[in-house]
């Protein structure tokens, strides 16, 4: 099985968001949410750094973005730590977007990662 908790990890903790979206384009969301040594960390980064200018490359972020609600685990200290603000900032960014509405795909796409990131929060980190 890849180690994708590493390669992850080094290619977010580069800052670089085309290293992150290279690795995403090689690796489908299922398969590296599903590998069992995947830290709740990466995720969490994972969301911060693919919630930048989500109208580019708006479905292969979002769906990473969608998948990674599923396997958040609020009774990991991480995410109850740190998992309400990275989700916040999320909200945030989609709320500030100048989305038009008539691009019907992305529109639609970027408030359902609205909707799973606040209902996460109100969830599970109220």
């Amino acid at each position: 099985m890849q180690d994708y908790n590493r390669a992850f990890k080094e290619a977010l903790s580069s800052t670089r968001l085309e290293l992150v979206l290279d690795l995403c384009n090689r690796v489908k969301p299922f398969d590296l949410f599903r590998s069992p040594n995947l830290e709740q960390q990466v995720i969490l980064s994972l969301i911060q750094q693919l919630g930048r200018n989500l109208l580019e490359r708006t479905k292969l972020k979002c769906d990473y973005l969608q998948e990674s609600f599923d396997y958040l685990r609020p009774e990991e200290s991480v995410v109850r730590e740190h998992g309400k603000r990275v989700l916040q900032h999320l909200v945030k960014r989609i709320d500030e977007l100048n989305c038009d509405p008539t691009d019907q795909f992305a529109y639609r796409t970027v408030r359902r990662v609205r909707m799973l990131a606040t209902g996460f929060i109100n969830e599970h980190l109220v």
